[in-house]
C-alpha cells in the first residue's frame, strides 16, 4: 500500500478522530524542518506550532475532544505530479505542509487566527547528507494509513516509530532537534521528552499532555517562560498524583496482609510493646496527612505552608518506620511467624520485612514529590 490513491482512498474511508491521528504524526514530523531553519525562529513561534501539534495529537488521542480547545479538525491530502501536500486546519490554527520531490522542496507553515504565533520554514535542494528526508513522503503516510486501516482505536498509532523506514542520517539528526527544543523556555525538558516519547512509539502519559493542551491562553500569550512555568506546575502535581496512588495502593497492601496483623491489626497476635503500638498509629497517621494532602493539592490554589507541613509529618513518620523496622521488625517478625505457624500459615517473616520497608520508601517517595511540587507555586 504505497501508492498515493491507496492513500488517499483509506484516509477518504476513515473519520476525523483517525485522519487528526495521521495529521498530528505529520506535523511531528514536519518539525523536523526546523533543523535546516538556520535558527531563525524565534521560541514565541516555535511555541506557538509545539502547542497545535499537542493539541492535535491530544484529541487524535481520545484523551482530549477538539470542542475543548480547538473546535473540528480539517485535514486534507493531496498529490500531483508534481507534489504531495497536506493541510490541517482547526478553529484556532492553520497547517501547510508541501513536499516537492523533483526539485526537494519543502515548505512548512503555520498560521494562528489571531495572526500572533505564525512562521515558516522554506527549503530547497538542502544537503541529504545533514536533511531529515521522508517529512511527508508516500512511505511514512502509508504505513500510518495502513496501522489505522486495521485498528478501531486511532491511540494505536502512536505505539509506532514516527518514522517508519528512517534513513541512517536522521537517526544522527534526532539529537540536535532534541536541542531546538531546548530553546523554546526552561520547560525545555517537557517538549524534548514529549518528542522523544512520539519518536520512540511511547508517548508521554496522555493525561499529563491534555493538562498541557488545556492551559489557559492568557499563559501561552505570555511568553515561553510563563509556559514553561506552568507545564512544571501540571507535570510536579500529575508526579505527585501518581506517587500518591503507589502509597495508597501500598496501604491497602498492607492492610489486607499478615504484615499487617503482626503489628497488631486484622485479629493478629496482640503486641503489646510500645514500639508496636506506635507503629500501629504511624500507619492511621499516614491515612490521615493522604487524606489532607489530597484536599490541599484539589484547591485552586494550594498552600505551600500546609503542604510542607504535610510532607515533614510524612518525612517524621517514614523515618520513625525505619527505626522501627531496624530495631524492634525482627524480634516481631519472629513472635508472629510462630502464631501464624499454628494457624498452618504459609506467610514467612520476610515479607512482612519487604511490604514494610516498600511502604516507608512510598511515603517518602510522596514527601519528595510534594517539596518538588511546593517549588513550583506562587510563595504564600
Amino acid at each position: 500500500m504505497r501508492t498515493a490513491f491507496q492513500i488517499e482512498m483509506t484516509l477518504m474511508r476513515t473519520d476525523n478522530v483517525h485522519k487528526g491521528a495521521v495529521a498530528g504524526r505529520t506535523l511531528l514530523r514536519a518539525l523536523s524542518l526546523w533543523l535546516n531553519a538556520n535558527d531563525n525562529l524565534p521560541s514565541e513561534v516555535r511555541l506557538s506550532a509545539l502547542r497545535a501539534v499537542l493539541t492535535i495529537n491530544a484529541s487524535a488521542s481520545g484523551y482530549l475532544r477538539y470542542d475543548e480547545r480547538y473546535g473540528e479538525l480539517f485535514f486534507d491530502y493531496e498529490t500531483t505530479a508534481e507534489n504531495i501536500q497536506i493541510y490541517v486546519s482547526t478553529s484556532a490554527v492553520e497547517f501547510d505542509i508541501k513536499h516537492t520531490p523533483s526539485v526537494e522542496f519543502y515548505h512548512f507553515s503555520w498560521e494562528t487566527e489571531d495572526g500572533t504565533g505564525g512562521g515558516h520554514v522554506a527549503l530547497e535542494n538542502p544537503d541529504a547528507a545533514s536533511f531529515p528526508l521522508h517529512v511527508i513522503d508516500h512511505g511514512n503516510l502509508a504505513s500510518d494509513a495502513s496501522i489505522l486501516r486495521w485498528s478501531a482505536n486511532p491511540t494505536e498509532i502512536f505505539d509506532n516509530p514516527l518514522w517508519s523506514d528512517p534513513p541512517n542520517h536522521l537517526h544522527s539528526e534526532f539529537p540536535r532537534l532534541l536541542e531546538l527544543l531546548s530553546g523554546v523556555g526552561e520547560g525545555s525538558r517537557f517538549w524534548q521528552a514529549w518528542y522523544q516519547g512520539f519518536l520512540d512509539g511511547n508517548p508521554l502519559d496522555w493525561e499529563l499532555q491534555r493538562r498541557v493542551a488545556l492551559i489557559d491562553d492568557a499563559i501561552w500569550d505570555a511568553g515561553p517562560e510563563a509556559v514553561a512555568a506552568e507545564i512544571e506546575r501540571i507535570r510536579s502535581l500529575f508526579e505527585l498524583e501518581q506517587e500518591i496512588a503507589s502509597l495508597k495502593e501500598q496501604l491497602t497492601a498492607v492492610q489486607n496482609t499478615p504484615a499487617a496483623a503482626l503489628i497488631g491489626d486484622n485479629g493478629g497476635p496482640p503486641l503489646e510493646d510500645a514500639p508496636a503500638r506506635a507503629f500501629q498509629t504511624d500507619l492511621a497517621l499516614i491515612w490521615k496527612q493522604v487524606e489532607e494532602l489530597e484536599e490541599e493539592i484539589a484547591k485552586p490554589s494550594p498552600s505551600p505552608l500546609q503542604l510542607e507541613k504535610i510532607a515533614k509529618a510524612l518525612w517524621d513518620i517514614s523515618r520513625r518506620m525505619a527505626a522501627y523496622c531496624g530495631s524492634v521488625a525482627d524480634g516481631m517478625i519472629r513472635e508472629g511467624s510462630k502464631e501464624l505457624a499454628k494457624a498452618g500459615a504459609k506467610w514467612t517473616a520476610g515479607a512482612t520485612a519487604v511490604t514494610v520497608t516498600a511502604q516507608t520508601e512510598s511515603v517518602q517517595s510522596v514527601a519528595k514529590a510534594i517539596w518538588a511540587f511546593v517549588k513550583t507555586l506562587p510563595p504564600g
